[in-house]
């Protein structure tokens, strides 16, 4: 059953044209090299698969800008898997928090927003978390951890831009 739902998973994100993948070389920490930079508008399809996994997101905008960041969890796959949950949060370029969309659950809220006007022109980053899916075998058994698909989608006016030396991929 496990294989089935990572097959599944990978099957899903094969066939959903993305803007970027947030899960491997892009995405690790906040520095110019490892975080995803944004351009708006635009689309991360990606996942957390393993605890405590955080996604990183970068862009720089201008005083006045008005954003728009929709989380939305990936759906469940098969009846034995509990849903994960994720949620995206926005911070300025002193790394304090502005906002955060909530939690976004398959099974409950799919999707959630943030929107706020930026006071002041700089770098941004959006960090995604959440917590990883549970899979029961129909048979008992010990449990399983799951990946946590996601869609992130920003949205601003003016458009934000990736920081000068933020990579994408």
């Amino acid at each position: 059953m496990r294989k089935l739902v990572w097959l599944a998973l990978a099957m899903a994100f094969v066939a959903v044209p993305t803007g970027a993948s947030a899960h491997g070389s892009c995405g690790k920490d906040f520095t110019a090299k490892k975080a995803c930079g944004i351009n708006s508008p635009e689309r991360f399809h990606g996942q957390l698969t393993t605890k405590n996994e955080r996604d990183y997101y970068a862009f720089s905008a201008s005083k006045g800008t008005k954003l728009r960041i929709t989380i939305t969890a990936g759906s469940c796959f098969g009846v034995t898997v509990s849903c994960a949950d994720v949620r995206a949060t926005v911070y300025d370029s002193r790394l304090h928090e502005i906002g955060t969309t909530g939690l976004a659950e398959f099974q409950v809220q799919a999707s959630t927003s943030y929107s706020h006007t930026l006071s002041g022109a700089g770098t941004y980053y959006i960090i995604v978390t959440g917590d990883l899916g549970v899979e029961t075998p129909p048979q008992g058994g010990p449990s399983s951890l799951v990946p946590s698909a996601y869609t992130l989608a920003v949205k601003a006016s003016p458009k934000v831009i990736r920081p000068a030396r933020h990579r994408h991929s």
